[in-house]
């Protein structure tokens, strides 16, 4: 039993990537707490030691199996989380009644039922998402799961030149998709060198975010600023100011506007 942490007062921050039954630690004083390349059912038992925890990364877990023996852990403190390289099976598993901020990289969505069911039974706070390296689909299920989101930030990862066209036709024509929506941050637009400008994929960008902007769609929030950072390229400085242009009336009327080459 390794037991040189077992007690240390100041101990508030712990990185974990190795099996825990040998290590003792003061688990419930902990506030931050990253778990990776661990058995979840290990990674579960160590939650529900961990009950005053803030922030919570987890990645890489192994054994994700269903498995309806597993414990069901309430993390009552808990406003920050990410997942990383992992099917979404542990939130089948948690309860998150305070979590305002989630982030997401490489997360195979196998069920969007999942997300609705975790926040209901939560009744969380959600505001904030960020995710990388999400295929479209995936990342469209979990938005559209999540209705209460009003920061939403996503990252191009593979530079996919359609990467944001389905996102951008459900936020232009579906109100149910993301409603509460304020603030939009899209990384790595990637604009197609070979094509003359304005592309249509432009066009339809600048469409959605006056329609979100305007204001006229029933219970839609009103989007208040936009972020759009471009892949650096043979057309990019073009297109960024292209865009500026378009958007440029918005931003006169209040609209915060930043659209950057990467």
């Amino acid at each position: 039993m390794v037991n040189v942490f077992s007690e240390a007062p100041s101990l508030r921050e712990v990185d974990i990537s190795v099996y825990t039954r040998w290590i003792s630690l003061p688990w419930i004083q902990l506030t931050h707490l990253r778990l990776s390349k661990i058995v979840l059912s290990e990674c579960l038992n160590i939650l529900q030691k961990t009950l005053k925890l803030e922030v919570l990364r987890l990645s890489d877990l192994d054994g994700l199996g269903s498995n309806p023996s597993r414990p069901h852990v309430i993390l009552p403190s808990l406003r920050t989380l990410s997942l990383s390289h992992d099917p979404d099976t542990i939130i089948e598993h948690l309860t998150l009644p305070a979590l305002q901020t989630l982030g997401l990289r490489s997360i195979d969505i196998a069920s969007p039922t999942r997300w609705v069911n975790i926040g209901l039974r939560s009744a969380w706070p959600l505001r904030s998402i960020t995710t990388w390296e999400m295929a479209p689909n995936a990342r469209d299920i979990c938005l559209r799961s999540l209705p209460s989101l009003a920061l939403v930030n996503i990252y191009n990862s593979n530079n996919e030149h359609d990467y944001y066209d389905s996102l951008v036709n459900l936020l232009a024509h579906d109100d149910q998709f993301l409603p509460a929506l304020c603030s939009l941050a899209l990384h790595s637009f990637y604009v197609i060198p070979t094509l003359p400008l304005p592309l249509k994929e432009m066009v339809e960008m600048v469409e959605m975010v006056a329609s979100r902007w305007n204001g006229k769609r029933a219970g839609v929030s009103k989007l208040e600023s936009f972020h759009l950072a471009v892949v650096r390229g043979a057309q990019s400085v073009k297109a960024t100011d292209k865009l500026r242009m378009e958007l440029l009336p918005l931003a006169t009327e209040g609209l915060q506007v930043d659209i950057r080459i990467n």
